[in-house]
């Protein structure tokens, strides 16, 4: 009997020797990644809010998100953290999913933002000194060619501030390329 017994702790000691790495790598793996501050602002855009976002915010570039996750929730969230991250770092504000695997997601990421002019209007590219749309036509007539500031260092240069929008609805709609008219 005692002979059964100590074998019997050896063998619940083995099995917690074995098991225990297993069940603790459980646990950490099935922890979802953190977003960095930067990430986190991203607005993530649903599909009735596309139309809003292609007229009016500036396309930066498609994105991809990755997981190693076994878990497929815990690779879900963790693909979806990567991609906002990946987002975050081309200087997108806003994030359309595609959707794709657990582990691997995809998306296109957006900068919804916009120069104000000193008069308090959204900047727009713009021939100062003659009457022209088009660069080529404005420098023809001699004119110079404003074009609009895509970024914080030109916008403020013109003397305006530049502006990140978190709701694209909201948006001057001076920034909607101009609908052409049918048959014209």
């Amino acid at each position: 009997m005692k002979r059964w017994n100590r074998n019997n702790r050896a063998l619940r000691l083995c099995t917690f020797l074995l098991l225990a790495p297993v069940a603790l790598g459980g646990i950490v793996s099935c922890a979802a990644n953190r977003l960095s501050a930067p990430a986190a602002k991203v607005h993530l855009l649903a599909a009735e809010e596309m139309e809003d976002c292609k007229a009016k915010c500036e396309f930066i570039a498609n994105v991809t998100g990755k997981s190693s996750s076994l878990s497929s929730s815990v690779a879900y969230h963790n693909a979806l953290g990567d991609l906002m991250e990946h987002a975050a770092m081309k200087g997108a504000t806003h994030l359309f999913v595609n959707p794709g695997e657990n582990a691997i997601m995809r998306g296109e990421a957006y900068r919804c933002a916009y120069c104000v002019r000193p008069d308090g209007r959204a900047d727009l590219s713009v021939c100062q000194g003659a009457n022209a749309t088009e660069p080529g036509a404005c420098q023809v007539q001699g004119g110079i060619w404003m074009p609009i500031a895509r970024d914080r260092a030109s916008c403020e240069a013109k003397g305006g501030v530049w502006v990140l929008s978190d709701d694209i609805s909201r948006l001057p709609d001076e920034l909607a390329p101009t609908k052409k008219k049918p048959g014209k």
